[in-house]
């Protein structure tokens, strides 16, 4: 009788007809075998494998299509095998683009040099060397590539994505395996060997990627059951917002804040915010009625969106220390033109006068001062006129999804002109308790990085400007502001 296991890690079995030998299984043993049998698995099958293995017998036929098949999948199976136990893999491929390549390879490298190192056939020293430095080095090279590959669609994790990230890496380890073995061996291999290494390894990295995608889904995803149906949205602790002051100033009172006009920032550039990479979309040249409450294009509106490079630079910045919690910042506007600004003004006055039902002047222009900077006696030379999106360093910003690319939930619209819009309003009312923490999470990771908020409005925060002095604590410190109206590149 043999008694053979199948279990999760190397487990070895006493075989009774062959007293004091001894079969190891893994699940990639189990997956061999399913191809090689034409997937009628007897479990005896995977201690025969290992046993063909490791006697270099020819009775696992690995050069057939099914043998070929099996290898592929058996190696992916023992290699998350081996990333889930020894942690050091991130969940997908995809999901790379969020270390370094240099992490990645070395993470990759080290499963790789333990999987050379202990699932080789080889029962030598030498051999079991040769494989662990080879399968190192592939490793790692498949681990560097797939960050850098995933770095050009770092929220992409659909099928489709880890397929090709998983298969574009896998073909850099198939060129990396092969250029080992030549240093190895002293001999380079054949034109037809490097090919072969490159698609086998391709196919591996593609298989590879579809499991860990497979293996990262879950079934209460419910964006992953139908295209209609949203995931939940990410379990997050962040601090509280602080209450909002009662004499807390709003747009109508920072144009008195000094401005330093000699500061090296003065003058510094404007940038799109695609291209350095942030997730953006001008909300006001919205044009198909989706962009509400206004649903139309507002005149003047910029059909791109741009902000000082400094303030990319730290948007990004922002956007690292999200990335572990699925979410990064979408932008929907920055510069402003004074036309769209007067727009905009016009807009809150109407709306005020809608509300409140008055046409008093002053009360309409205290409405809108909560919503809006006064743009009409704009001039460009007078800091008690300045708008504070003229400036290229205020940034309305919301957080979404990386994988899926969902707008989560703050509470009320972008632009809404209500209570529901201050900052602190679900500090106050616990009712609300996932956009309350949604809210933090943005609050914690703009505040962190320097930014102040404007807290009549969760989706402004400000750097550099009037309006970021008012919103802080340094003007105390002889602290003045360094950016006034900024100009398109021409």
């Amino acid at each position: 009788m043999r008694l053979y296991l199948f279990y999760p890690t190397h487990m070895p079995i006493f075989d009774s007809h062959n007293s004091g030998s001894l079969c190891l299984g893994t699940p990639g043993d189990f997956a061999r075998s399913a191809y090689q049998s034409g997937l009628e698995v007897p479990i005896e099958a995977v201690a025969e494998i290992w046993g063909a293995r490791f006697q270099q017998k020819q009775t696992y036929n690995k050069s057939s299509i099914a043998g070929q098949a099996g290898e592929i999948v058996g190696a992916t199976a023992d290699l998350l095998l081996l990333s889930k136990a020894a942690d050091l893999c991130l969940p997908s491929l995809a999901r790379a683009a969020e270390s370094s390549a240099l992490s990645a390879t070395l993470k990759a490298g080290t499963i790789g040099t333990v999987y050379g190192g202990v699932f080789t056939p080889s029962t030598s020293l030498s051999g079991r060397l040769h494989a662990a430095v080879a399968d190192g080095v592939t490793f790692g090279a498949m681990g560097g590539a797939a960050a850098k590959l995933g770095s050009f669609a770092p929220a992409a994790r659909t099928w489709t994505a880890e397929l090709a990230i998983g298969a574009g890496s896998g073909a850099v380890g198939g060129l990396a395996n092969s250029a080992a073995d030549s240093i190895w061996n002293r001999k380079i291999e054949s034109s037809s060997q490097v090919i072969g290494n490159t698609l086998r390894f391709a196919a591996l990295g593609g298989a590879i990627g579809l499991a860990s995608r497979a293996l990262h889904f879950k079934p209460s995803d419910a964006s992953e059951k139908t295209e209609h149906q949203e995931p939940e949205t990410p379990k997050i602790e962040a601090r509280p917002v602080p209450l909002r002051p009662e004499n807390a100033g709003t747009a109508l009172n920072y144009h008195q804040m000094p401005v330093d006009m000699t500061s090296p920032l003065w003058n510094e550039p404007l940038v799109k915010a695609s291209a350095v990479g942030l997730s953006n979309q001008s909300y006001y040249h919205i044009a198909d009625g989706s962009n509400a409450p206004y649903g139309a294009q507002i005149p003047g509106s910029l059909p791109d969106v741009w902000m000082r490079k400094s303030i990319a630079d730290k948007l990004l910045r922002i956007n690292e220390t999200l990335a572990p919690q699925d979410l990064e910042l979408h932008v929907h506007d920055a510069y402003r033109p004074i036309e769209t600004q007067k727009a905009l003004w016009d807009h809150f006055i109407e709306k005020g006068r809608q509300q409140l039902q008055t046409g008093d002047p002053e009360t309409l222009r205290e409405f809108a001062g909560h919503f809006a900077s006064e743009p009409h006696g704009f001039d460009p030379t007078n800091p008690e006129t300045w708008p504070t999106h003229n400036t290229g360093a205020s940034v309305d910003v919301t957080l979404r999804q990386k994988s899926t690319g969902k707008i989560l939930d703050m509470g009320s619209g972008f632009d809404e002109a209500s209570d529901a819009s201050f900052t602190d309003t679900f500090e106050k009312n616990a009712g609300n308790i996932e956009s309350r923490n949604n809210r933090r999470t943005l609050h914690q990771a703009m505040i962190d990085e320097g930014f102040t908020n404007y807290p009549y409005e969760w989706w402004h925060y400000d750097f550099g400007t009037q309006m970021w002095l008012q919103n802080s604590d340094l003007l105390d410190k002889g602290v003045k502001a360094w950016y006034g109206p900024a100009t398109l590149p021409s």
